[in-house]
């Protein structure tokens, strides 16, 4: 299947991302489910579109630094990220707050749009296990999905009172997201 995949693209292959996301290697999410889309960037490294409950994502692999950048740390990581387009960003402090109150998983951010991005990523390195980075990548992507859902609730309701955006919604409701999330403790 991998194999597949790499010469049906002609990409570079990924680290372990496309195994994470094979059937045959454990991937137990339908299509229906979870609908997943593998493109490839324009460096030629593989990335999927994942959507979990209605929220688009960006699933990719880092694996190294931008130019210019050094860090002491190895670069590798996947990613879990979603794009908010159509909002403007009137208040940079209320995202600090809640990347404060969620303690950074997931992270906010601007990108070079200036669009507000959600996204949570974990390290891993060559020879990472499999099962335990799709695990960990099912909590990213759930968290991702469940805060980005959340936030959009928020701005709807306050865009249609009229009101600036609030960050606290109700939380619980049951979703992908939720499987997702429980996906590494088990339960």
């Amino acid at each position: 299947m991998i194999e597949g995949l790499k010469n049906m693209f002609n990409s570079q292959p990924s680290t372990v991302l496309d195994e994470v996301f094979d059937p045959a290697r454990g991937w137990t999410f339908p299509p229906t489910q979870i609908p997943l889309q593998r493109s490839i960037a324009s460096d030629g490294s593989p990335y999927y579109i994942a959507k979990v409950d209605d929220i688009e994502m960006e699933v990719f692999e880092q694996t190294r630094w931008k130019e210019g950048i050094s860090r002491s740390v190895p670069a590798g990581r996947l990613v879990a990220l979603t794009t908010f387009t159509g909002v403007t960003l009137t208040n940079p402090a209320a995202l600090l707050n809640a990347a404060f109150d969620t303690r950074g998983l997931p992270s906010f951010g601007v990108d070079k749009q200036g669009r507000i991005t959600l996204q949570a990523a974990f390290p891993y390195a060559k020879g990472f296990p499999v099962d335990i980075a799709r695990k960990q990548l099912m909590v990213c992507m759930g968290i991702v999905a469940e805060e980005a859902r959340e936030l959009l609730q928020a701005w709807n309701k306050n865009t249609a009172s009229g009101k600036s955006v609030d960050w606290d919604t109700a939380r619980g409701v049951a979703s992908v997201a939720g499987a997702l999330l429980r996906a590494f403790v088990g339960f």
